[in-house]
């Protein structure tokens, strides 16, 4: 496919840019030639309109097959996923409570990943919290395994033919929210197809060649606690773990004194539809914001993550892309 494979790895030129659009699939040679081998995010447009989830997987048809089946849901009180912000304003919060040894190695100890809080629920239970148009919180059905929680549903859904066959898929999800959410800014070691069935997503991306611009480092982790009985959150549960792929950059308002070379920073905004297919080379930072299909009043998606054509150490802003030889079987074709 390509002999050649670190030559020529994409580096966006302008501060903010839009992703390249493909208007019908290219081939396979083409599609790591031109994009996995160079790390260059691309949208192909109704690349898998032709899936039979698109007419299949209505909410009757999922709540048929499937309503019965426990979920792990996550939930939040506002629709943001996994921010960052100041431990302080947590409730068990002391000056103490990440041990000295670890602190000392910390970029940001008084900052906290906060990961959502979580619930098991039936499926049809959700797929009627998400129906009803509650907003007095969010709930979202996130990287939930098909093969794991519905494996019948893979007939509906298809490998992209410019893909199949020559990388290992690790991870086969659905994303199935009411559409009004926020994952925030992080990156994922794998690359990654990201299918759009309902809905729509905009999702923001900058490159992985300037980790530092985006503060790439360990970050202590809380999650969030929810009462069903008052319907309320807390913020109670400091853990001990860290996160290696959340920036601290929040993107959309960026305290520039604090995180100056985020102002050299390059992005690109892409914008998916149904049928859609961004793929989004592992290591590339993203911030997704969903929005629902008005008559459906979901969001619904599939991605595929799949073992990375090129990969990095992590967290480390400093090291760069190299060629992943899990994939040694590429080279020379």
């Amino acid at each position: 496919m390509h002999q050649h494979i670190m030559q020529n790895l994409y580096h966006p030129s302008e501060p903010v840019g839009k992703c390249l659009r493909l208007r019908k699939p290219p081939s396979k040679p083409d599609f790591f030639r031109d994009y996995a081998f160079r790390s260059r995010p691309v949208i192909v447009e109704n690349a898998v309109q032709n899936w039979p989830a698109f007419k299949k997987w209505t909410a009757e048809y999922l709540r048929e097959r499937y309503g019965e089946r426990q979920v792990h849901i996550k939930l939040t009180p506002d629709g943001v996923f996994e921010g960052v912000e100041s431990a302080r304003i947590w409730s068990d919060y002391r000056q103490d409570w990440i041990p000295e040894a670890v602190k000392s190695q910390l970029q940001f100890p008084d900052l906290v990943v906060v990961r959502p809080a979580t619930s098991e629920m039936r499926f049809s239970d959700f797929l009627d919290f998400i129906a009803s148009g509650n907003r007095t919180f969010s709930a979202y059905l996130e990287y939930s395994s098909i093969p794991y929680y519905m494996p019948s549903l893979q007939q509906d859904i298809f490998e992209l033919p410019f893909v199949g066959g020559e990388l290992e898929v690790k991870h086969l999800n659905m994303w199935l929210s009411d559409g009004n959410t926020l994952g925030k800014l992080h990156f994922d070691p794998y690359d990654n197809l990201l299918c759009q069935v309902s809905g729509e997503k905009h999702v923001t991306l900058f490159d992985p060649h300037h980790n530092e611009n985006l503060y790439e480092a360990h970050i202590p982790e809380a999650i969030l606690s929810y009462s069903p009985r008052t319907g309320h959150f807390s913020r109670q549960r400091l853990l001990e773990s860290t996160s290696m792929v959340m920036s601290p950059v929040d993107i959309q308002d960026p305290d520039l004194v604090r995180f100056p070379r985020f102002s050299r920073a390059h992005r690109l905004e892409c914008d998916l539809g149904p049928g859609d297919v961004l793929f989004m080379p592992a290591f590339w930072w993203h911030e997704v914001r969903s929005r629902p299909d008005l008559r459906e009043r979901r969001n619904l998606a599939v991605n595929f993550w799949y073992e990375p054509v090129l990969t990095k150490e992590f967290p480390c802003p400093e090291c760069r892309l190299q060629f992943n030889f899990n994939n040694r079987h590429l080279l020379g074709k």
